[in-house]
């Protein structure tokens, strides 16, 4: 029998990935920030039941420009007040410059769309997200709280509200509660395989 400290053993072993990377930066302000999407990676919550994008970003400001954050972002599944949580990818859109005419039409007309095919046209573009510091067991990280618009958070840099300084909040269990959406201007994206009740344009 081989001695087992001098043998490699690749035996019984999952399935390998090379490590990928791409860190989570702690900001150390919050408020409002503009970001470019970097990566989306399509996992599912702990338990299996929901379907999550992780999304990488970029932050572009000045005062936090390259550093890298990340967005946890439900799209099946309700929240406990019967809510679909797909809601959460509906912020990720009108962030990104979809127009929120353009939303409503995809629930109307009952679209459907593959996961993969949204990530594709989602890659690389502009989005504005809001970021609070949190604490948890005595480590402060950054957290992404919303995505929100290019018109809110404009309208907030205008005023230097985009900026904003207090202690770190506790951090909560779960999942992150993505806010409500205001119209935003519409970005070109290529073209998408779209399984639908009715034809649908980009988003």
């Amino acid at each position: 029998m081989s001695d087992p400290l001098k043998t490699l053993d690749f035996s019984g072993c999952d399935p390998y990935t090379p490590y990928e990377g791409g860190g989570h930066d702690f900001l150390g302000v919050e408020g409002h920030i503009e970001v470019k999407i970097d990566s989306t990676k399509v996992q599912t919550t702990k338990d299996g039941s929901k379907g999550k994008l992780k999304i990488g970003l970029i932050c572009q400001d000045e005062d936090v420009k390259g550093c890298h954050i990340f967005a946890d972002v439900l799209y099946t599944g309700t929240d406990k007040n019967g809510n679909k949580l797909i809601r959460q990818f509906f912020d990720v859109l009108a962030s990104t410059g979809t127009p929120v005419e353009r939303i409503n039409t995809f629930i109307t007309s009952g679209a459907q769309m593959s996961i993969d095919d949204a990530c594709q046209q989602l890659h690389n573009k502009t989005a504005y997200v809001e970021v609070r510091n949190r604490e948890w067991e005595g480590n402060i990280s950054t957290s992404v709280e919303n995505f929100v618009t290019k018109d809110l958070y404009e309208t907030y840099k205008s005023t230097g509200r985009h900026r904003k300084t207090s202690a770190p909040a506790q951090a909560t269990s779960g999942t992150l509660n993505f806010g409500g959406s205001v119209n935003g201007a519409a970005a070109s994206a290529p073209p998408a395989s779209v399984a639908t009740n009715t034809s649908v344009p980009r988003i």
